[in-house]
């Protein structure tokens, strides 16, 4: 990144990775689309079923592309890496995300490469993030 990153976002990285992403009927102005901005969950991971303000449970937000995101801020604040979590869903899909909805409209130029390996042989490759751009790339 071209900046660290302020500690009131570096605080928010870390709970949209910790808690579940389930599409909520709350204020748009202040939470964003079905709740996509909500991360006060407390002890239970934001997986409070019951709460009346919960769409789906099954269902994350319209805007984000799973009910998991599991990229964390760096140690030094100075980038985002995998949370080590097991079967990481959408990786590619939620760095587009962190970057488009809460790091570009905050002034931050996120640049590097991340290679991933799945379960299957063939399945890996390398994200490349450019002035904010991501690509893949495949290996074979």
């Amino acid at each position: 990144m071209n900046k660290k990153l302020h500690p009131k976002i570096e605080d928010f990285l870390q709970k949209l990775s910790s808690t579940r992403r389930m599409a909520r009927n709350m204020p748009e102005e202040l939470f964003g689309v079905e709740g996509e901005f909500y991360v006060d969950a407390g002890e239970d991971l934001g997986q409070d079923y019951n709460n009346p303000n919960v769409i789906s449970a099954n269902e994350p937000p319209k805007t984000q592309p799973g009910l998991w995101c599991q990229w964390i801020p760096t140690e030094d604040g100075m980038g985002l890496e995998w949370d080590g979590g097991e079967k990481f869903y959408s990786y590619t899909e939620w760095i587009g995300y962190i970057i488009e909805k809460i790091l570009e409209p905050n002034g931050y130029v996120v640049n590097g490469k991340v290679k991933w390996q799945g379960a299957e042989m063939n399945d890996r490759g390398i994200i490349i993030v450019k002035d904010n751009h991501v690509d893949i790339n495949e290996l074979e």
